[in-house]
């Protein structure tokens, strides 16, 4: 079985795209969006983010760049042992799905989510088959995400 580092390190480009909105969905269908908002507004890390409008974060994101952000998020994903399954679980569902698209493109506020999700710690997530509990990452893997999501963010709108 590959692992989280070497799904991550093959999927072209539309899967990491996907990848990530398939993460994205499941995190939020588990976790209380409150939780990861306070948790996020504490560590200070995600202030910028948190006061985008609903305007900003609605803003469509390139390709090249969605591709970018989502393979960064997958990347911090996979270098954390406690949630590198995540990846495994995402993995199971895009690789045979027939519905994927070319030219992948994500909203600002996917990105956002995830940012926050990524600064935020002491959050336990229930994805059913796998129990996480998140806590700090790794500063390098949060400076990785958070610079250019800001970047990204702040242009939009």
């Amino acid at each position: 079985m590959a692992t989280a580092h070497e799904i991550v390190h093959n999927l072209d480009d539309t899967q990491a795209v996907a990848m990530a909105e398939n993460i994205h969905n499941r995190i939020f269908s588990a976790v209380d969006y409150a939780d990861i908002e306070n948790s996020a507004a504490a560590s200070g890390l995600g202030q910028p983010l948190l006061a985008l409008t609903d305007d900003q974060l609605d803003q469509k994101i390139d390709t090249e760049t969605s591709v970018m952000l989502s393979r960064r998020f997958l990347e911090a994903l996979s270098s954390d042992p406690d949630m590198a399954s995540m990846i495994e679980v995402a993995w199971a569902q895009v690789k045979n799905d027939d519905d994927l698209f070319v030219g992948a493109i994500i909203a600002v506020g996917l990105m956002v989510n995830l940012t926050l999700f990524m600064v935020s710690s002491n959050i336990e997530i229930d994805l059913g088959k796998i129990k996480i509990h998140k806590g700090k990452v790794d500063t390098e893997a949060v400076k990785a995400i958070m610079e250019p999501v800001t970047k990204v963010a702040g242009l939009a709108g």
